[in-house]
């Protein structure tokens, strides 16, 4: 368990009443239920992202691989999402693939803020079976800063996380991926740009990694452009696969290399003015339903007309 708590003003008069209450029962359900974070990997290599940027896209992957390794033939069934950044963050997808194959995605937030943030239950649970590969893109609105952010705890740095509620448990808890940050900002500010930076240094503050000279280089709306598509073109990325009992700061912890995934399909979302999509594919059982369902199909119909 953890608890964060954000005071910029340093107020010294908020008490926090917050708490955990626990039931216990000798009747225990058929499954334990499990949390899975899935996203960028904040420790090594860290994510960074350039200020004066409308929309910086940050994409991580769980690969087909970590679920293959640790899920069960029947999978997992997701049943709630909470999406987590910080405040440049303004949107939050969590995306599903299967064999290619995009389906419908988990979660998908184009208003993120950070000051709201809660669980979504959906609305049917999902089931992700070994061989799927999940998504997390993150958006950024960086053109108030005036420096390069970096990855971290501080609300003042950057995360990119999707935690999914699901059953029934399996060992697996960390599902984090990065890219080569480090030799792509080599390559684009020593090559493209002449500039001199050092060697990376740990930040005794936030103990993550920061680079003097990449810190304090102020981006220019189009470095950003080009850095994000140097950065959103790799071919491969890095995973931390991770089960029980393994953090990201274990001593010696190395990720593996794998090629981005090949969409050959991607998602649509379907017509709502499509009677099979309106009724879910499936007959009506009573008559409130088709009668929404009908209704919703008129309007439909109607709209087309006066456009």
């Amino acid at each position: 368990m953890e608890t964060h708590y954000d005071n910029p003003q340093e107020r010294s008069d908020i008490r926090d009443r917050s708490g955990l209450r626990l039931y216990y029962t000798p009747a225990l359900r058929k499954y334990d239920a499990g949390i899975l974070m899935a996203g960028q990997n904040i420790d090594w290599p860290p994510m960074i992202i350039p200020n004066r940027a409308d929309e910086f896209r940050v994409e991580s992957t769980c690969s087909s691989k970590c679920t293959e390794q640790y899920f069960s033939p029947a999978g997992i069934r997701v049943f709630a999402v909470l999406p987590h950044a910080h405040i440049t963050a303004v949107g939050m997808e969590m995306r599903h693939y299967r064999y290619g194959k995009e389906l419908k995605p988990l979660s998908i937030d184009n208003h993120y803020d950070f000051n709201f943030q809660e669980s979504r239950s959906l609305e049917n649970e999902i089931t992700v079976f070994p061989g799927d590969s999940l998504s997390t893109i993150c958006k950024y609105n960086t053109s108030k800063r005036n420096k390069t952010i970096w990855a971290g705890y501080s609300t003042s740095e950057e995360m990119c996380l999707n935690y999914l509620y699901y059953y029934p448990k399996v060992p697996l808890t960390k599902c984090l991926s990065s890219i080569d940050y480090p030799s792509l900002v080599d390559s684009f500010l020593l090559d493209k740009k002449n500039i001199s930076i050092s060697p990376y240094i740990m930040n005794a503050a936030s103990f993550f990694w920061h680079r003097p000279g990449v810190s304090e280089y102020d981006w220019t709306k189009q470095d950003g452009l080009e850095f994000g598509s140097l950065i959103n073109n790799t071919k491969t990325f890095i995973e931390f696969c991770l089960p029980e009992g393994v953090g990201l700061w274990t001593k010696d912890l190395k990720g593996s290399t794998r090629e981005k995934l090949q969409i050959t399909e991607q998602y649509t979302e379907p017509n709502p003015c499509d009677p099979a999509a309106s009724s879910g594919g499936r007959s009506h059982e009573t008559l409130l339903p088709a009668i929404i369902t009908r209704t919703a199909l008129a309007l439909c119909s109607l709209f087309t007309l006066l456009i």
